[in-house]
């Protein structure tokens, strides 16, 4: 999951190639969300998180 805009990590592009190197694994990204936590998208952020860990 990559929250984006990300003013601590900006080098976006670089989250494509970690995704890519984890079998398995997909790139999850919520434009505009930066590295807040909106409740309108808790369902959306724990649903991919409990995708992961099954």
């Amino acid at each position: 999951m990559h929250f984006w805009p990300d003013e601590l990590c900006a080098q976006f592009a670089d989250a494509g190639f970690r995704a890519a190197a984890v079998p398995g694994s997909r790139l999850v990204t919520y434009p505009g969300m930066g590295h807040n936590l909106p409740r309108e998208l808790w369902s959306s952020i724990v649903a991919e998180v409990a995708a992961l860990v099954r």
